[in-house]
């Protein structure tokens, strides 16, 4: 395991028991690989984080808006989603410091968006035991407090192909639209795929990506910010 203080630092929490973070940081994988160790995985403080997480947020929301039920409930869905919290965990590079079976390490778990979402809600329950639900709130407004302002702008979309779509549409009957691969790089447990994308035969946007979806929601992404500019 890399060295903790580093991440302690990115995060800036300090924990008094540093075994919950290592817990936070083990994927069940490390675990039973290594049994009658006592080593505990990170499932029990993720399904915990979940919970305090979804509270958090809710708390937050009530204090900063004066919105309905129902209006919450669906920026809640948008901020606590597995893009949210897989955004966040890649901001502080959670990953780097996962210990991972060996399995699970050659087929890409330092990758994968699921890990990167179950070790950050396992850090907010680490967070919360070692402390109090104040300061692990405190935490999640830090780390969160963008996503959730932008959700509440109506500009936290993770489907932007479909919105590419829908807005040329919104012009376009039929829009010559599509997107094409047109590189793929590295080893079969660690590939990332370029993808273009097209709109009337001319390349508007690129992005890379660890799947061709992924990639394709980026240059989708990036269209959107940029086609003003770029497809007038």
């Amino acid at each position: 395991m890399k060295d903790l203080s580093a991440l302690e630092n990115t995060i800036e929490y300090r924990f008094k028991n540093r075994s919950l973070l290592e817990e936070a940081l083990t994927h069940p994988s490390y675990a039973n690989e290594h049994p009658g160790l006592g080593i505990k995985d990170n499932q029990r403080l993720e399904f915990l984080g979940d919970s305090v997480l979804g509270t958090c947020v809710a708390t937050m929301l009530f204090e900063k808006t004066d919105l309905p039920e129902g209006r919450m409930t669906k920026i809640r869905s948008l901020v606590v989603r597995s893009e949210s919290l897989a955004q966040v965990a890649d901001s502080i590079s959670l990953l780097d410091y996962m210990r991972f079976g060996q399995g699970e390490a050659k087929t890409g778990g330092k990758f994968k968006r699921s890990n990167a979402e179950d070790s950050m809600e396992a850090l907010i329950g680490a967070i919360y035991l070692d402390s109090d639900f104040a300061t692990a709130k405190a935490f999640v407004e830090a780390q969160l407090g963008d996503l959730l302002d932008r959700a509440l702008a109506g500009k936290l979309i993770f489907d932007y192909k479909s919105k590419v779509y829908e807005w040329v549409q919104s012009f376009d009957k039929h829009p010559d639209l599509r997107f094409e691969v047109v590189l793929e790089e590295g080893p079969a447990h660690d590939r990332e795929f370029t993808v273009e994308l097209l709109y009337k035969g001319k390349t508007c946007t690129g992005a890379k990506g660890k799947s061709i979806r992924q990639a394709e929601q980026e240059a989708s992404r990036l269209f959107l910010e940029e086609w003003a500019k770029t497809c007038d």
